[in-house]
């Protein structure tokens, strides 16, 4: 057989992975399972220790040799550190200041209110911080989360965010709207949720539904375009039955068995009454009838209450089991009960085990509102009978057709039909990865084996980008915000000299001619290879950075702790990939790639120096970002060029430190103001150690024209001030 060539890498975000068991494990695995029979390779976000209650270690065995599966253990301490980077990270969301604020206060005195969206996002937390430590992520086409927990969507928005991937959510659950809740619409903690999950649909480039009715809940409750949504049903594996010890052996007694987890509103407590009632009625023989439940929450509780029942004799807890051993047990029911429970939001649910019952070939007796996709799911395959879940009188008829039929020995299995089969695991991937290869065709990977953007229109490439972004439309024909200006700028300007700017080595000829070379800092070489690079003849602290990008920076405060073989690679990786393939910044299009290495800059704490980012608009300095802490709890105060603190945020949060006005920084403003002269806009990047000023960059195009403002008025106050009418 010829091997089969794996083109494309996705990163799978999926906190529920094996070991974990339960439910929810198995729409992620199995998808996993067979991606690379359609051309991609998963590499596995998750959890390793974990407090997540239900284990399957036999899940193990479906996972292919040889996938990386990235294990981060989840950690549940808190301090004032922690509480400040979930802040940092919920920020990022642009959530409405007010409510923002609401939930800042409320955390810093309730710890349980830092866990939104779930707890998980202390691990969330702690994934952004380790992630870069096992992975290159410019060489991952993709991005797919899964949820629940929805914390895994909060991973996968900031890391499209961070490296402009292309990413698909995948909701197994609404959230939200979720059937098995009930929040207060009023309260901001539901609003809080509301926000997150508005941003996160809104900025995914599609979002995957697992039932019909779900994705047009999306569609309507968040507006969204038909291309963005997806419906991938839930499925079996067909693998999964092949092991199955068959039997054509009737049961002893009429026996009814839920196969699934049984929590909150999904709960037996129908079935129990309608069992109760049929005995009480003589229409049963108790002691012909079994009904058996696997995990449930709050076991001890309906425990007493079926003792209370009188049932004890003929309702067993089986607790959970493996899924093989599961599913054998499933195997040996007269009846498959499938409880989704009661109320309008339960239409839209599709149990997973609903499809596995569908493959065993079982009649099914479902507990659904009635015109449900499990209702209209059982009707149109003739598989069962569904009742609406308080309707204890239809149930107790339904099971007394079921079990007049099973004595008189007329339970006949069902046929496999072609209908069943389309919820197969492999025809789900394949669906799956269509959308995958769907995406893609709009995003470079910034590896040079799939670069899309070259073959693109650039004005194509921006407004799909600044859309994902912002959730709307580019005014490029009238642009006013900082934004659309800064598009405007990409598209229609073109000074030969901004490529020497962009240039981080070709650049320190431009500050010479400007007479500042008193400005520049030490440059240890610069290099055309990594080979070229020779870690033993550099001091113990210096920075490389990539000459021809943008954020592609490594520092280094102490050599000897630095993993070389992975920075190695991921200078490479930067040497092998034009910037400009991966937004469209013209300015990086033709730089010759290089790694420049400079004098490492600290303040006398030895942390990295302050780095001050002039803000100039046709030649004039208008406002100055400091940040803090770049490579930690990243933090900016932003200040107007008499030293007073602005009203507004840039894609970080602001600090609470005050900053004392540098002594020199009438000097630094003039020297901004000599190196934008020649340039509609650029940000001028320096650094100011012990009163003595150093340059650092010029940005032309500052987050390539995706920059957030908080509030968002101030990317139209901004905007004002860079005038376009004599370009």
């Amino acid at each position: 057989m010829k091997k089969l060539t794996i083109q494309k890498k996705v990163l799978v975000i999926a906190h529920i992975f094996p070991p974990i068991g339960g439910s929810g494990v198995q729409r992620t695995l199995k998808f996993v399972k067979y991606m690379r029979n359609f051309g991609w390779e998963p590499i596995i976000l998750t959890t390793g220790k974990s407090s997540y209650p239900l284990k399957d270690v036999s899940l193990l065995d479906d996972i292919p040799e040889g996938i990386k599966i990235i294990r981060i253990d989840e950690d549940y301490s808190i301090n004032k550190q922690i509480i400040s980077e979930i802040h940092s990270i919920i920020n990022r969301f642009q959530i409405e200041p007010a409510l923002f604020e609401m939930y800042r206060q409320y955390s810093l005195i309730n710890i349980e209110g830092i866990c939104i969206p779930d707890q998980y996002i202390l691990w969330a937390n702690k994934v952004m911080k380790e992630i870069k430590n096992y992975i290159d992520l410019s060489k991952i086409d993709l991005i797919y989360s899964t949820s629940g927990p929805y914390s895994d969507h909060i991973i996968g928005y900031l890391l499209k965010d961070e490296f402009d991937k292309p990413w698909v959510a995948d909701f197994r659950d609404e959230w939200t709207n979720n059937p098995y809740a009930n929040p207060d619409k009023d309260s901001w903690i539901y609003k809080m949720h509301f926000a997150l999950e508005e941003k996160i649909v809104h900025v995914a480039d599609k979002v995957i539904n697992v039932t019909p009715v779900s994705t047009d809940n999306y569609r309507e409750i968040f507006k969204l375009d038909d291309e963005k949504l997806v419906t991938i049903t839930n499925g079996y594996d067909e693998d999964d039955f092949q092991e199955i010890v068959l039997s054509d052996k009737k049961n002893d007694k009429f026996t009814i068995i839920h196969n699934g987890l049984l929590y909150g509103i999904r709960n037996p407590k129908p079935i129990l009454k309608a069992i109760k009632n049929l005995i009480d009625q003589n229409k049963i023989d108790r002691n012909r009838i079994k009904l058996s439940l696997s995990w449930c929450e709050n076991a001890k509780e309906w425990s007493n209450y079926i003792v209370d029942l009188q049932l004890e004799d003929i309702v067993e807890f089986i607790g959970y089991v493996s899924h093989k051993e599961s599913l054998q047990i499933a195997y040996r029911a007269d009846i498959l009960l499938l409880i989704v429970g009661p109320g309008e939001k339960n239409k839209a649910m599709y149990p997973g085990k609903l499809f596995e019952y569908l493959r065993l070939n079982k009649p099914i007796l479902a507990l659904s509102p009635k015109e449900s996709v499990v209702d209209k799911l059982i009707n149109n395959f003739g598989v069962g009978i569904n009742i609406d879940f308080d309707d204890i009188d239809a149930l107790e008829d339904a099971i007394a057709h079921f079990y007049k039929n099973w004595e008189n020995s007329e339970l006949s299995n069902l046929e496999i039909t072609g209908k069943v089969e389309k919820f197969e695991r492999r025809f789900l991937t394949k669906k799956l990865i269509t959308i995958f290869n769907e995406t893609i065709k709009h995003y470079s990977t910034g590896d040079v084996r799939h670069i899309v953007y070259s073959s693109m229109n650039e004005q194509k490439v921006v407004e799909q980008m600044y859309f994902s972004r912002f959730g709307k439309k580019i005014d490029l024909k009238n642009p006013k915000t900082f934004n659309e200006k800064l598009n405007w700028l990409k598209l229609n300007y073109r000074n030969p000299l901004m490529v020497k700017c962009a240039d981080k080595v070709e650049v320190r000829e431009y500050i010479k001619e400007k007479n500042l070379d008193s400005i520049l800092i030490k440059v240890y070489g610069v290099f055309n290879s990594v080979n070229e690079i020779d870690i033993e003849k550099l001091p113990n602290k210096f920075v490389l950075k990539a000459a021809h990008g943008s954020g592609w920076n490594i520092i280094c405060n102490n050599k000897h702790q630095v993993n070389w073989e992975v920075e190695f690679k991921k200078m490479n990786s930067w040497l092998q990939t034009n910037y400009y393939d991966l937004g469209k910044e013209w300015v990086y299009k033709d730089i010759n790639p290089r790694i420049i290495c400079e004098k490492f800059l600290e303040e006398d704490n030895g942390l990295p120096a302050k780095d001050y980012k002039i803000f100039c608009f046709n030649g004039e300095p208008k406002f100055i970002q400091v940040d803090l802490d770049r490579f930690g709890d990243h933090r900016q105060n932003i200040y107007d060029i008499n030293w007073k603190r602005v009203s507004f945020e840039y894609n970080y949060p602001k600090s609470t430190i005050e900053l004392e006005q540098p002594k020199n920084l009438e000097s630094m403003l003039e020297i901004a103001k000599v190196l934008s002269e020649d340039f509609p806009f650029v940000r001028v990047d320096l650094y100011n150690v012990n009163e003595t000023i150093y340059f650092g960059e010029l940005t032309f195009f500052p987050h390539n024209g995706k920059g957030l403002f908080k509030p968002d008025e101030y990317d139209l106050i901004v905007g004002s001030l860079l005038d376009l009418n004599n370009l």
